[in-house]
């Protein structure tokens, strides 16, 4: 799994930029080695960073879409 591009952390900062209106802060080093909680432990929110499989998400959906389903993984 990657981070969205190959470039989350550069993908995140411009996203958490404009959340400065919740009083939102992140920790660049926790961001740029994609800790789990980027955010700052006084901050009223919680930013996470939540690895994802979009391949196997787009197959899922492909599969689905025509009815074929979607084996379960043991």
């Amino acid at each position: 799994m990657s981070p969205v591009g190959g470039s989350g952390a550069n993908v995140r900062t411009r996203i958490c930029d404009g959340l400065g209106f919740l009083g939102f802060e992140f920790e660049e080093e926790w961001n740029a080695v994609n800790e789990g909680v980027i955010s700052m432990a006084a901050n009223r929110v919680v930013v996470r960073v939540i690895p994802t499989d979009e391949e196997r998400m787009i197959a899922k959906t492909v599969c689905y879409v025509p009815g074929l389903g979607w084996k379960k993984e043991n």
